[in-house]
């Protein structure tokens, strides 16, 4: 995977982050969507770099630190899914499998419908 993707993954990572419109259980999904084909575990590395600038970068208001703090607990959750996946002999290299498996099995990452059990 380039430098570059991962650097535009970041960027769009960071400016969702800051939209408090978003979601931040839908950033996965539309980062898989967007580059199916990069290493799953780079979803969570673009997930931390783009937490870190944003904390770095900003003074951030008591709402952004929730956010930046809630997408830390997505990058792990991400960890969560793909080791098991991993366990159950399944698809799990790409960040498609992930989508695929968020769509199919996991209603928290699979939609983009509110529930309470998100993180804001």
């Amino acid at each position: 995977m380039s430098e570059f993707i991962g650097s535009e993954m970041t960027e769009m990572a960071i400016e969702l982050l800051l939209d408090d419109a978003t979601l931040l259980v839908t950033i996965p999904l539309r980062l898989a969507c967007r580059w199916p084909d990069a290493p799953a575990l780079q979803l969570c590395l673009e997930l931390a770099s783009a937490a870190n600038a944003v904390e770095q970068t900003f003074v951030p208001t008591a709402k952004t630190r929730a956010r930046i703090e809630g997408l830390w607990r997505v990058a792990a959750l991400i960890g969560a899914d793909l080791y098991q996946l991993q366990m159950q002999g399944r698809p799990h290299t790409r960040a498609a499998d992930l989508a695929a498996f968020w769509s199919a099995e996991d209603p928290m990452f699979g939609s983009e419908s509110e529930d309470a059990t998100r993180p804001a």
